[in-house]
Order: structure tokens, then C-alpha cells, then sequence
């Protein structure tokens, strides 16, 4: 392969213009650091990202040496076939033969085009490093957030199941210590034993028989209820209308005494609760709300509630004897 080579006429030694014999075309007239464009000094750290200014030759080659690599241009350097005319007997390190490099193939308005550019690919990085700082500041400072939150969400569950724990023994200790059988005959009594009241006692006793954790605290809740409706029934008078409206309130005390408490003695217990009132009244008759697990138009204040099923009632349902039109609907939980 051929040398790129130079060769200067000698008759024109003094003039600044040189003929060569290759396809090149260079003045003899070293260029000056003041000729290029933005004579500001950039100083360049090799162990960072650039992002600074790009305004002179030298900065420009300081920049592709840090970009791309010393070794690159070292190897271009040092090829025989690729000589800068005049740096024969130079003695230039790779940043500054590729300065000349850049004088010699680019003009001063190309220099100054290259410069630009790469300054405005800097000022780029440059705003995209500080956004892939920010982000990942702001997932340190998530995770630390998620760090604290599962903390205390790890402290709240031990202290719930702690909580549950206690619940629980308190519940084994209430049961254990209660001898409910003996309560049941004491509380739950009426009308010198009635067929009824003998059959509440005995749905009482099967609740007992098949005990879960709920049973104690509804059958002491449930005989407090209890007591207020008999209180009521035992203070009835001659006008019907009036008691209906007397017993009707204590159902609805009745009933708050045992929300949110659930056994599977409950909904026949209220059955047979509707039946024990209704025995206390000629042309009234009082329905449990939880008669049935769907909703009936009939007994229900039923009203924008849809088919939901039914969760708990609030108050009993009263309807005539006669009649069977409802008087008082009765109020539910869905």
C-alpha cells in the first residue's frame, strides 16, 4: 500500500501557500491556539463523564480521547501510512497530534460546527444523568418509605394477633368458669313454664351442648336482652295499640344487645322470641327480621335494597292478625 506523502516546493519555501502532490492541500503557516475560535482553558478529568464546554481544537480532542479512548488514536498515530505533513521531528503525545490532526482536515468555522455540537450532546447527558439521579433518588427514598410502612405494618400484625390471642383466652376462661347450664333455668323463665318458654330454654341448652367461641358472650348478651323485653311485657296495659308500640321499643333495645353477635341457635331464638310476644297480644303479631335470609317486600323495609341477603335485624316486624297487613316493617342490616 502506497504512503500518503507531502512533498513542498522548495522555489516557494517563503510563501505561505504549498503545493503537494497528493490530493491534500495545507499552508505551511502553523496555526495559533488565538486563531481558534474561544481560547477558554477546559481542563478534563479522564475518570469522569465530560460535562463541560467544548469550545477549542484542544478541547475537542481531549474530548474524543475521553470518549473513545487514548489507544485509538495512538494506534492512528503511529500509522505510517496516516503522517501529519510537518511532524516528523515532533514530539507530540496523542492529545496534541490530534489537535493538529483536527487543524489540519477541519477549517476554523468546522472546528467551532464540532464543537457545538458536542457541547449540546453533553449539556444532553448531562440532563439525563441528573434525571437518572433524580429517579433514583426518589426509588431509594420509595423503598426506605416501603421499608418503614412494612415495618410498622410487621409491629401492627403481632400486636393483632397478640390482641386475638388474649381475646381468645379471656373467651376459654369465660366459658370455662361459667356453668351456663344453671344460668339458663334462672333467666330464662315465664308463665309458670309455658311450652314455649320451655322451648327457648331448650334451644338455650343445644346452643350450649354445641358451644364455639361466640356462644358465651351471646347467651350473656342475649339474657340481658331478654330481661328488657320481659320488663316490657310485664308492664302492659289495656290499650293494645300502646303496648304493641311499648314492646315493639324494647324488641329494638332487644336486638342492639345482640348486633354483630352470631351463633347458629340465633335465627330460631328470634322465631321463637316473635312467638312468645305475639302470645301477649289479640289482634298483633309480631316476625323476627331474620325470619328468612332473603328480603320480603311484606315484612322488610325492603326499599332501594335490592335482592342482598340478610345480615342482622334492627327492630321486628308487627302485622295485624286479621288482616295480615303489615303495620310496623322491620328494619334490617344487608
Amino acid at each position: 500500500m502506497p504512503k500518503l506523502t507531502f512533498s513542498v516546493n522548495k522555489e516557494d519555501e517563503n510563501k505561505k501557500e504549498i503545493r503537494n502532490t497528493g490530493t491534500l492541500s495545507v499552508t505551511k503557516k502553523t496555526i495559533k491556539p488565538s486563531e481558534i475560535p474561544n481560547t477558554t482553558s477546559t481542563k478534563v478529568n479522564p475518570d469522569t463523564e465530560i460535562q463541560i464546554s467544548v469550545n477549542t481544537v484542544e478541547d475537542i480532542s481531549a474530548w474524543f480521547i475521553n470518549s473513545i479512548g487514548e489507544k485509538v488514536f495512538e494506534n492512528v498515530k503511529n500509522n505510517e501510512y496516516l503522517q501529519l505533513p510537518y511532524t516528523e521531528n515532533e514530539n507530540l503525545n496523542t492529545k496534541d497530534w490530534l489537535a493538529k490532526a483536527l487543524k489540519t482536515l477541519f477549517s476554523k468555522e468546522q472546528i467551532k460546527e464540532i464543537g457545538n455540537q458536542i457541547s449540546q450532546g453533553n449539556k444532553n447527558t448531562g440532563k439525563l444523568q441528573e434525571k437518572e439521579e433524580q429517579l433514583e433518588l426518589e426509588k431509594q427514598q420509595f423503598e426506605e418509605r416501603m421499608l418503614k410502612i412494612n415495618t410498622r405494618f410487621e409491629r401492627l400484625k403481632e400486636e393483632v394477633e397478640e390482641a386475638e390471642s388474649e381475646k381468645h383466652r379471656i373467651e376459654k376462661e369465660m366459658q370455662s368458669s361459667l356453668s351456663l347450664n344453671k344460668l339458663i333455668p334462672i333467666f330464662f323463665k315465664g308463665e309458670e313454664d309455658s311450652p314455649k318458654h320451655k322451648q327457648l330454654r331448650n334451644l338455650l341448652n343445644d346452643a350450649i351442648d354445641n358451644a364455639d367461641k361466640n356462644t358465651g358472650i351471646f347467651i350473656a348478651k342475649f339474657g340481658k336482652a331478654w330481661t328488657i323485653l320481659n320488663t316490657a311485657l310485664n308492664n302492659l296495659s289495656e290499650d293494645e295499640k300502646e303496648n304493641m308500640e311499648l314492646v315493639h321499643k324494647a324488641t329494638i333495645e332487644m336486638l342492639e344487645q345482640i348486633a354483630d353477635t352470631h351463633i347458629s341457635e340465633r335465627r330460631p331464638l328470634l322465631d321463637m322470641v316473635a312467638d312468645i310476644i305475639s302470645d301477649s297480644f289479640n289482634e298483633y303479631e309480631f316476625v323476627s327480621p331474620e325470619q328468612t335470609l332473603q328480603l320480603d317486600p311484606a315484612i322488610h323495609n325492603a326499599k332501594g335494597l335490592g335482592t342482598a341477603s340478610i345480615k342482622e335485624g334492627l327492630s321486628f316486624a308487627v302485622i295485624r292478625k286479621e288482616s295480615r297487613q303489615a303495620v310496623k316493617y322491620a328494619d334490617i342490616i344487608v
